[in-house]
């Protein structure tokens, strides 16, 4: 069985369209609807933590601070979008290529001895 590769520009249109509409069967992307669901409910999983991880870093390694409210009532990638705002994301094509460069440095970083 061979896999479609779809970019993640794609991907993450999809999932904001989701997102913003509450329908996958409306998503323009030609993707089956269970590639989608998978897509979507990987996005929560890994989003979740990400949003977490990004408001620690916010925290602890950059001694700032967002307002719960500025978070609240958003989608996870507006959220993850509004976080990433406030931390020096490397310019990428996609938002959730910043977020998976920046994830990847605040791991690195909670293993590095202080």
């Amino acid at each position: 069985m061979s896999y479609k590769y779809y970019k993640t520009e794609v991907i993450e249109l999809v999932i904001l369209e989701t997102e913003e509409r509450g329908d996958l069967s409306l998503s323009s992307c030609p993707a089956d609807t269970s590639t989608i669901r998978r897509w979507i409910n990987q996005f929560r999983e890994r989003g979740e933590q990400a949003a977490g991880l990004l408001l620690s870093l916010l925290c602890t390694v950059y001694e700032q601070h967002i307002s719960a409210i500025k978070l609240q009532a958003k989608g996870l990638l507006k959220r993850l979008s509004r976080l990433a705002q406030e931390l020096p994301v490397p310019k990428t094509t996609t938002l959730i290529g910043a977020i998976n460069v920046v994830a990847g440095f605040g791991r690195r970083r909670r293993q590095l001895p202080q």
